[in-house]
């Protein structure tokens, strides 16, 4: 079997997790929670994710630092400078993130008491939104072990890791809502998750010391931000206003229409969302090994590799979504669909993720050769999807989310532009 395809079948396992682990989270969280609850937990997400403007995208950079450093010769060996070169890498990713951790954890435990703070609900948050903090600023440890082993080209053995750390997250994160810990079952779950993966990536540190320099020479923190910051600098940027692209509406909607309306919001994305990165999960463990063939100009066998698994992510996203339309259809009476949108809204935001899969796939494809060319693009994205979402209750038009699927089109079609013109760019120097 080849490394691709023994990635793609450890990522389908992984994948598997949350295809069926997410049907059974969201019927634990619709049968336990009540509506005011799940508005929060779904809410509650959305600050998980906000360690995406601490983290700036340095994670993704580092992969393609790592994946254009790390160069085996004919005998699978890496040479002593980039044994030196990638050992610098790690050296900065951990001081970088246990910076960020410590930030994170100290920024965010008030801004959650800021937004909440006119909620009169009788919901009790405080606790669990505590945790939820202190296990998400964990989770960027994870961060300096999932870039080094994704760069290192050590694919296998970093999705062997996802696997069981993603298993033993959804086996704890169920038994906890079963038990009645409720909101705090997110944060359990996210420490569960930092735990496992750390204790299996660490019974393969032999790796480590074979791939890299451990104590790096003349290493320098200024000096590796210096030679990373030309990529890291524009990265960080995009990341940033992905941020407010990805979340953007749950964080709106808890605002525009209370805890009870971004329950269903929160939980009709999640299906959404969660169709979105099972398929992209596919693709996107294959990235690293792209931006390893560009790097070695091979770039025959990177677009190939990136067409079969587009497809098979694509295929996979619209086989999830029309199923989910199946079952609404045969069971319309089930408690789930209550507490989800209307079937117009619902169709709206599948609509509008499988377009975000054809624009994120095509963008990640051209950002493997080592460029982030979508600083404009992002900023877009960010202001104006959001926004359109905020003003649709205002301008009366017919759909929560039609406004910004039409918004969102013309970053479709530049991306799409802008992908085919780099493939063409790419063909033509082949035959040169």
């Amino acid at each position: 079997m080849t490394k691709a395809r023994s990635v793609a079948v450890l990522s389908f396992f992984t994948s598997l997790i949350r295809v069926l682990g997410g049907p059974i989270t969201i019927l634990l969280v619709t049968s336990t929670l009540n509506a005011e609850e799940m508005g929060f937990y779904y809410t509650f997400f959305s600050f998980i994710s906000m360690s995406q403007l601490f983290e700036v995208g340095v994670s993704f950079v580092l992969k393609q630092y790592y994946s254009h450093d790390c160069k085996y010769d004919y005998n699978g060996q890496l040479s002593s400078e980039t044994k030196l070169r990638c050992g610098r890498l790690l050296r900065f990713s951990i001081q970088w993130y246990s910076g960020i951790a410590i930030s994170y954890f100290i920024i965010l435990v008030p801004v959650g008491f800021l937004y909440f703070f006119d909620y009169s609900g009788e919901v009790d948050w405080q606790s669990a939104y505590l945790l939820l903090i202190l296990s998400t600023s964990l989770r960027f440890i994870v961060n300096i072990i999932d870039s080094y082993l994704d760069g290192m080209q050590r694919q296998v053995l970093l999705n062997k890791t996802r696997f069981f750390s993603s298993l033993f997250m959804s086996l704890t994160l169920w038994t906890s809502i079963y038990l009645g810990f409720d909101l705090m079952s997110l944060g359990i779950s996210q420490c569960v998750y930092v735990i496992v993966f750390v204790l299996f990536a660490s019974k393969y540190r032999a790796h480590y010391s074979r791939d890299i320099c451990l104590s790096p020479i003349n290493y320098s923190f200024k000096i590796e931000v210096k030679r990373i910051f030309p990529l890291m600098g524009r990265t960080s940027l995009v990341w940033f206003l992905g941020y407010f692209f990805w979340n953007g509406f749950t964080l709106l909607s808890f605002k525009l229409y209370g805890a009870e309306m971004a329950g269903k919001i929160g939980l009709s994305i999640a299906l959404a969302k969660g169709g979105y990165d099972v398929a992209n999960s596919f693709l996107i463990n294959q990235r690293t090994m792209i931006a390893n063939y560009l790097a070695h100009d091979d770039f025959s066998s990177a677009y190939r590799l990136f067409q079969r698994y587009f497809a098979l992510a694509f295929s996979i996203l619209m086989i999830g979504y029309s199923g989910i339309f199946v079952i609404k259809c045969l069971f319309p009476s089930f408690y789930l669909f209550d507490n989800t949108l209307e079937s117009f809204d619902l169709l709206s935001i599948f609509l509008f993720y499988g377009l975000v899969m054809v624009m994120t796939g095509f963008n990640n494809f051209v950002r493997a050769y080592k460029i982030e060319p979508f600083i404009l693009l992002s900023l877009y994205n960010a202001i104006f999807i959001p926004l359109m979402f905020y003003a649709t209750p205002f301008l009366g038009i017919n759909g929560m989310f039609t406004a910004s699927i039409i918004m969102f089109i013309p970053s479709v079609i530049y991306s799409s532009y802008y992908f085919m013109n780099r493939v063409k760019k790419s063909k033509v120097l082949l035959l040169m």
